[in-house]
């Protein structure tokens, strides 16, 4: 684990309300230069604390307000049929996430659909 102060979390806190900030609008709301606030995002950056940078996008907006979760129960449990079974859930662009479970059933799907 990496450690950071205060100030990079307040500058995480801001870039994760909105990413697309100026330099100089983030520098003024963590009362930095902008020259300390481009140097600590840069440094962020490197240590891979800051991975990218995303658009967030309205689901209802585009055809896919209905938020589901799955619960998938495999007849058989061999390596084969888990490689075939997430190849076939990489293939679907309404799954968001799919993971493996112990318990009740194999696997747990979070999709969004309309």
């Amino acid at each position: 684990m990496i450690e950071i102060d205060a100030v990079d979390r307040r500058i995480l806190r801001v870039l994760q309300t909105d990413a697309r900030i100026s330099n100089a609008e983030l520098a003024r709301r963590c009362n930095l230069s902008p020259a300390a606030c481009f140097e600590r995002v840069k440094r962020l950056r490197e240590k891979k604390i800051i991975t990218g940078y995303a658009a967030m996008i309205d689901p209802a907006q585009v055809g896919r307000d209905l938020l589901i979760f799955v619960e998938v129960l495999l007849d058989r449990t061999t390596g084969d049929v888990f490689e075939a079974f997430a190849e076939a859930v990489r293939t679907q662009p309404e799954v968001l996430e799919c993971h493996m479970v112990a318990g009740g059933f194999d696997y747990l799907i979070k999709a969004r659909v309309g």
